[in-house]
């Protein structure tokens, strides 16, 4: 004989006392994030504002160093020519000439040593950044 099988069908059914309340602690969490997402995002803005400008700050700072290191070494070039002319007329010796040289030589008037030619790199660092970053030459700063 067959055995009866045992069939059993149940049904679960659960009831939620605060159905719509769930909705709206979901709506609530969703403007929570999209609220956080915007503060993120206005926190990114304010931290490349902050570093652009400070790079413009280092750049003008740069180009300021730039321009004092140039006319120093025209002022030594200058100073070095009168001293020279001093001496050919006998108001000078030769250590007055070799100092003004030397000052001359520590100021920029040739490839090594040069105070003018220190600056160059931070400039043409500057120039790099600001291409990685995509502005090229369109940044504006204040350069005096």
């Amino acid at each position: 004989m067959e055995k009866p099988e045992a069939r059993a069908i149940s049904t679960s059914a659960s009831w939620n006392l605060d159905f719509w309340g769930r909705f709206r602690r979901a709506t609530e969490a969703a403007r929570a994030n999209m609220l956080a997402s915007e503060w993120a995002q206005k926190a990114v803005i304010s931290s490349l504002v902050s570093n652009v400008a400070g790079s413009c700050f280092t750049l003008r700072q740069l180009d300021m160093q730039l321009e004092i290191s140039r006319r120093t070494l025209v002022l030594r070039q200058d100073s070095l020519q009168l001293t020279q002319s001093l001496e050919g007329h006998g108001f000078n010796t030769m250590l007055d000439v070799r100092q003004a040289q030397q000052l001359v030589y520590t100021g920029g008037g040739n490839d090594s040593g040069s105070s003018c030619q220190e600056f160059q790199p931070g400039l043409a660092s500057m120039g790099e950044r600001r291409s990685a970053a995509g502005q090229g030459n369109s940044l504006h700063c204040l350069r005096g």
